[in-house]
């Protein structure tokens, strides 16, 4: 579920109509409160690759 509504929000982020410190606030609050462990990791690796993403996006 989580993941799904991260790649919704990545299309929003693609279409314009998300700003992309909003999609990593809101991973990283879903993060903080998931408790199944293997989904905690998951999330953490798509903030990784976001973070990443947004880092290459701006040099």
């Amino acid at each position: 579920m989580a993941q799904s509504r991260a790649a919704n929000r990545l299309v929003q982020l693609t279409e314009g109509s998300v700003y992309y410190s909003e999609i990593l606030t809101a991973l990283a609050k879903q993060i903080q409160v998931e408790t199944n462990e293997i989904q905690k990791e998951e999330l953490k690796q798509l903030y990784s690759e976001l973070k990443a993403y947004g880092n290459a996006g701006t040099k």
